[in-house]
């Protein structure tokens, strides 16, 4: 048993129990770091540059963990109620046209063209290019764009002097989610439906003032499979009336026009787990964040250990077939998209508004 407190300092100025104990942390890092690879992470403790950072990183790898655990919850919890087993059985596994389709799906996916061979950007793989922001203009600045600023956030200035309006700490009843049917969704590939999109926005939050029309839900779908770097494909914003569907591949040059609605202060941004698609969206579309909501740390804070599907079953009554757990993982580079691809992504926005209320 290790000595705590003051007899660990003590013992820690003989060198012997100095480099036991240094062999002993190397050796847990090390099993971290192993477990950390049947996860899948590509962060390792033992880079990080002091303990701080580690702790992050093994956060980050914990709340990823959780999250997966609390899904394959959900599935045994369905699997349980449903007392037609073999029905059950037989959606997970799809009938044989089913199963022909998602092959075909796949060998299409196998054929496509690689979308960063159009992109204007070139791509750098290189590990010790330092990042530097896409950022063209600057919305909603207190400070100028400075040419320095590219090799940090552009908007560090103006969200260190963001301070939370008094109506979002307010208690307030929620605004009920339309129902899906009576949602209008709208795929926006073109620079011309882009601008009509962001103004239609604009002009929706001034007319509506901060009583109705206040945020707006934000995903991002992500290919990390068939690219070293990864690369953002569809963009989901969601108000309380629309739903849209952005092409990020198509459009990718051109989306750091919404930095009018992203870093506007007074519309927030709900997202749900933030932080790697705060990572995409300035590396791959230029595009920043002033006044963020995340649903995912609020319920950590609340100590509510829901699952996203959970939370829209819960409080949405919304069930998400298990079967779709599948479709994130889908090679959303697609175009067009399948309708079940249409419908998952449209769903991962359409009540986050409701959710954060």
């Amino acid at each position: 048993k290790l000595p705590t407190g003051t007899d660990f300092r003590f013992y820690s100025s003989y060198s012997s129990f100095r480099g036991e104990t240094q062999k002993l942390s190397q050796r847990i890092l090390e099993m971290l770091d192993h477990m950390c690879g049947f996860m899948n992470s590509k962060q390792k403790l033992a880079n990080a540059k002091d303990s701080i950072e580690k702790r992050e990183i093994f956060e980050d790898i914990s709340d990823h963990c959780f999250e997966q655990i609390d899904i394959s919850l959900d599935q045994i919890r369905s699997l349980q109620k449903n007392k037609e087993l073999k029905k059950n059985e037989d959606k997970i596994i799809g009938t044989k046209e089913q199963r022909s389709k998602r092959k075909e799906w796949s060998s299409k996916s196998l054929r496509t063209l690689r979308p960063q061979t159009e992109f204007f950007d070139d791509i750098d793989n290189s590990i010790n290019t330092p990042f530097k922001s896409k950022l063209l203009k600057k919305p909603n600045s207190l400070q100028k764009l400075q040419s320095e600023s590219q090799l940090k956030n552009p908007y560090a200035f103006e969200i260190d002097q963001f301070k939370y309006y008094k109506w979002q700490l307010k208690r307030r009843e929620p605004i009920m989610y339309r129902p899906l049917k009576e949602t209008a969704i709208y795929w926006v590939n073109t620079t011309a439906q882009l601008t009509e999109m962001i103004d239609h926005i604009v002009s929706e939050f001034e007319l509506s003032g901060n009583n109705k029309f206040n945020g707006i839900g934000v995903d991002l779908r992500y290919d990390n499979i068939h690219s070293y770097q990864g690369m953002s494909c569809v963009l989901q914003i969601s108000t309380r009336s629309e739903d849209f569907l952005i092409d990020a591949l198509e459009l990718r040059r051109v989306l750091q026009q919404l930095n009018i609605i992203f870093t506007n202060p007074n519309i927030v941004k709900v997202f749900y787990q933030s932080k790697q698609h705060l990572l995409a969206l300035q590396r791959d579309l230029g595009i920043y964040v002033v006044n963020l909501f995340d649903i995912y740390e609020s319920t950590k804070i609340i100590k509510l250990t829901f699952s996203f599907s959970s939370l829209l079953s819960h409080f949405c009554n919304y069930h998400q077939h298990q079967q779709h757990s599948y479709l994130e993982f889908s090679d959303w580079r697609m175009r067009p998209l399948r309708l079940e691809l249409t419908q998952y992504a449209r769903i991962q926005t359409h009540y986050l508004l409701y959710l954060w209320d």
